[in-house]
């Protein structure tokens, strides 16, 4: 697997007009992967975590990253702290991200905000660039769950029962699905965060 995280080479910037420019040239490309590979900070860390990582990943993973970047690094995310706890990991093409220990099956899921034309999909959230602009705005809670809920049955149900038919599969597995819901942008209800609430 490659040293880098970012195969693409994308010059590093200091101004948001550069970085708007570099968004326009790479439109397919995520964001906060463009983000991420523009700014040095942001790139070293992510370098150091897939340092760590990168014989764990799958062979589409580095393409992968550059259209699901909170997706997958989320996946990188999950692995280096299972490495750092000092957990046996096992990776491989098919099945779970991750299988622990040879007994625990680790599936790692960021849900998106959806399609923009579906009314069931999360908006985007307004940021104001200007005091004048300053309003309240309602968390999109039915929403978010939705998103959360979609993501639990997609990984159960296209997913882990498919496994159940593998020549690998173990049925005394324990099955654990590592959901990250900062790609939905809202804050968190620091009361009951929204993956309890799906739940």
């Amino acid at each position: 697997m490659k040293d880098s995280l970012f195969t693409t080479k994308i010059p590093f910037v200091s101004t948001d007009d550069e970085l708007k420019k570099i968004k326009a040239k790479y439109p397919k490309y995520d964001p906060y992967f463009l983000t991420s590979a523009c700014i040095k900070e942001r790139k070293d860390k992510f370098e150091k975590l897939w340092k760590n990582f990168r014989t764990y990943a799958d062979r589409h993973f580095l393409s992968q990253i550059r259209i699901s970047f909170h997706q997958r690094t989320w996946e990188i995310y999950i692995g280096n702290v299972f490495l750092e706890k000092g957990l046996l990991i096992k990776s491989q093409n098919e099945g779970p991200d991750f299988i622990v220990n040879d007994k625990i099956y680790v599936e790692c899921v960021a849900p998106t905000k959806g399609s923009l034309n579906n009314p069931d999909s999360v908006p985007k959230m307004f940021l104001a660039k200007t005091p004048e602009e300053v309003s309240a705005q309602d968390v999109p809670v039915d929403q978010i769950i939705l998103r959360i809920t979609q993501a639990i049955k997609d990984k159960t149900l296209n997913q882990y029962k498919k496994w159940k038919n593998k020549d690998w599969f173990k049925n005394n597995s324990s099955f654990i699905i590592a959901i990250n819901t900062g790609d939905l942008d809202y804050p968190e209800d620091q009361d009951m965060p929204s993956v309890i609430k799906a739940l």
